[in-house]
């Protein structure tokens, strides 16, 4: 099997896809500050699908900077094994 590095490092791309997708979807609620609590529980029962669909997304994509954060901590220890050795230090 070739070197699938690559694939592990889109999940970074992924990741910034996914959170923007999922708040585009979500929408932006009203401030509950300002408006009045009738149409701030409004807005969650009329939107009760776009918000779960936008929670999905969202886990999916803290899933995502999971999974590049692994990527990313390899790439990183890697590149300090290699400083290390390079500089003659042991």
């Amino acid at each position: 099997m070739g070197n699938r590095n690559w694939i592990a490092a889109l999940t970074g791309l992924l990741f910034f896809v996914l959170a923007i997708v999922s708040f585009a979807v979500g929408g932006e609620p009203p401030d509950p500050t300002e408006e009045p609590i009738r149409e701030v529980v409004a807005f969650y029962v009329d939107n009760e699908s776009p918000l779960a669909v936008g929670l999905i997304l969202e886990g999916l994509a803290a899933t995502a900077l999971v999974l590049f954060t692994g990527y990313l901590r390899g790439v990183v220890d890697a590149a300090g094994r290699a400083s290390l050795v390079g500089s003659g230090a042991r």
